[in-house]
């Protein structure tokens, strides 16, 4: 982007896991945490080239790694753990259910407008109010 003459967005996706961490998650916690530090030091450092960069921080979202997740859990737990019942446990519980992808993508696309250069090296949240920051 630089050396096309600046400009333009970048918008990661870190999760909000990099934020609040759960249990027998730190390599994935801390990797998010990561992707929103990184997201802050590029912003600042990017800035004079007029490329602004942000992330979102989805919560649960209703995907095959989920799923995949809470079938994980299902199978270290103690034999009567159902993933359903995990996936289920899974949904975020101001909304009721899970976020949906689309959700996501449009945080993303408003993080991609033209309007936006006020909005840098912001981690946003599309988590249904999970985390506290």
């Amino acid at each position: 982007m630089i050396e096309q003459g600046g400009g333009g967005g970048i918008v990661n996706v870190a999760s909000e896991a990099g934020k609040n961490g759960h249990p027998d998650m730190v390599a994935y916690n801390a990797s998010k945490a990561a992707v929103i530090n990184w997201t802050r030091v590029a912003a600042a450092e990017w800035a004079p080239y007029a490329i602004n960069v942000n992330c979102v921080c989805p919560g649960g979202v209703a995907t095959p790694m989920l799923r995949q997740v809470a079938d994980a859990h299902a199978a270290a737990g103690s034999g009567d753990a159902d993933a359903d019942a995990v996936f289920a446990y899974m949904a975020n519980e101001q909304l009721g259910r899970h976020i949906a992808p689309v959700e996501v993508a449009w945080a993303v696309s408003f993080l991609l407008g033209d309007r936006v250069q006020g909005i840098r090296g912001q981690s946003i949240n599309v988590d249904g109010g999970v985390s506290p920051y």
